[in-house]
C-alpha cells in the first residue's frame, strides 16, 4: 500500500496518482533487476524443470539450495540462461507495478484516504484484480519464456526422449519444445502475443487468470500487513517515519506471510500458464482434450497426487528468498522515489499557483 504522501499544495488526484505509479514501477524495476536470477529459478522450480528439482532439491540433492542451482544452471547453460527474457520481465513489472500504484491511490483519494485494515484490504483487492485484467498476457508469456531455454537444451543433452505427457512426468517435461504449432521459441513480448493469440486463441492469453485472481489476496495481505507495522513504528517514533532498515524489515516480514498463505496457488498459476493449446486440427482434437489441467481445482489436485504437499510447495525456498528481498527492496525504492518526485514537483506547484 502506497504511504501517506501527498502532492503537494493540494495537486489534482490525477497527478498524484501517476507520481505514486511512477515510483512503484521504477522501484518494482530496480528490485526484479536485482533479483531476477531467483526469479528465473523460482519459475523452473515451480513448473518442474528437471535440471533444477533433481539436482538442487530431490532426494539426491547435491545440496547448495538455491544459489547451488544457480551456479548449476550457469555452468551449464551459461550465465545468459539466468537472464532468459530479462527485458520482457523488466517491461511487464514496470507496466504491473504501475498500474497497480496509480490504482491503489486513485482509489485511496476517493475513498477519503481510509487507514482502516479492512478498508485497505479492500482497495488492494480491487486495484490488485484490475492490474491482472491488464496484465496477465505479459506475465503469461514472461512464463513461457523463462523455461523455453532450458527445454531446448533438455532434448539435446540428457533428456533426449522427452517428447510427450506420460503417467509421472513432470509439468516442465511435458510441454513441447517449440511453442504449439511449431516455429521458433517466442523472441520477445509482442511475438509472445501475436503468436498465442493467432496458434492457440485470444483466450488463451488469460490462461491462469483465476488464481490470479485469488492471489490478489496476497499483495493484499502484504500491504496490510506492512501499514500495520508502518503506523505502530510511527507510533513509538513519535510520528516520525520509520528508517530505511525498519521499512526494509517491515516489508520483507509482510511479504514472507502473504507468501506462505498463498504459495501453493502461485504453483498452480505458473503450472496453468504453461498449460498450452497444441494445435493439432490434423489429429481432429479440440482444444480442452489436448490441456493438460481443466482449471485451477484440477491443476491443484494433480499435483497433490503427483507429489503431496512437497510438490505444492515446490522451489518454495527459492521464492522466499527471491520475492521477500525483492518485495522489501522494491517498498525501500518506493518510498525514496516517491519522496524524490514530489520533492522535485513542489516548486513546479508552487509557481503554478502563483
Amino acid at each position: 500500500q502506497p504511504p501517506g504522501a501527498s502532492m503537494p499544495h493540494g495537486g489534482d488526484l490525477d497527478a498524484e496518482a501517476v507520481v505514486h505509479g511512477v515510483a512503484g514501477a521504477l522501484g518494482g524495476v530496480l528490485a526484479i533487476g536485482l533479483f531476477f536470477p531467483l526469479e528465473v529459478l523460482r519459475t523452473r522450480l515451480q513448473v518442474g524443470d528437471p535440471s533444477v528439482v533433481t539436482s538442487s532439491f530431490g532426494a539426491k540433492s547435491r545440496s547448495g539450495g538455491p544459489w547451488g542451482a544457480l551456479l548449476r544452471i550457469a555452468r551449464r547453460e551459461g550465465v545468459g540462461a539466468l537472464y532468459q527474457g530479462f527485458h520482457a520481465v523488466l517491461v511487464t513489472v514496470g507496466a504491473s507495478q504501475f498500474v497497480y500504484f496509480c490504482m491503489y491511490r486513485a482509489l485511496k483519494q476517493i475513498f477519503g484516504m481510509v487507514t482502516t485494515p479492512v478498508a485497505n484490504l479492500a482497495i488492494a483487492a480491487i486495484a490488485g484484480s484490475v492490474t491482472v485484467l491488464l496484465t496477465t498476457p505479459l506475465w503469461l508469456v514472461n512464463t513461457r519464456m523463462k523455461v523455453q531455454q532450458q527445454r531446448v537444451a533438455a532434448l539435446r543433452t540428457q533428456w533426449p526422449s522427452v517428447v510427450g505427457a506420460r503417467p509421472g512426468i513432470s509439468d516442465f517435461e511435458a510441454q513441447p519444445v517449440q511453442p504449439p504449432g511449431g516455429g521458433k521459441p517466442y523472441d520477445g513480448l509482442v511475438d509472445g502475443l501475436v503468436r498465442i493469440c493467432r496458434e492457440e486463441g485470444l483466450a488463451t492469453l488469460w490462461g491462469g487468470m483465476v488464481p490470479s485472481l485469488i492471489l490478489v489476496s496476497s499483495p493484499a495481505i502484504q500491504w496490510a500487513v506492512y501499514e500495520f507495522e508502518k503506523d505502530r513504528l510511527a507510533d513509538l517514533h513519535g510520528g516520525a517515519p520509520p528508517s530505511q532498515l525498519e521499512t526494509f524489515a517491515s516489508a520483507a516480514m509482510a511479504k514472507a506471510i502473504a507468501t506462505v498463505a498463498t504459495y501453493p496457488l502461485q504453483v498452480a498459476q505458473a503450472a496453468l500458464q504453461c498449460n498450452r493449446n497444441s494445435v493439432r486440427r490434423d489429429a481432429g482434437e479440440d482444444k480442452a482434450s489436448q490441456r493438460r489441467y481443466r482449471g485451477t481445482l484440477d491443476c491443484l489436485a494433480k499435483l497433490y497426487h503427483s507429489g503431496g504437499f512437497h510438490r505444492l510447495f515446490r522451489g518454495f525456498q527459492a521464492k522466499m528468498l527471491q520475492t521477500v528481498l525483492t518485495a522489501a527492496l522494491h517498498i525501500v525504492c518506493y518510498e525514496k522515489i516517491v519522496r524524490i518526485l514530489f520533492a522535485l514537483l513542489s516548486p513546479w506547484q508552487m509557481s503554478g499557483m502563483g
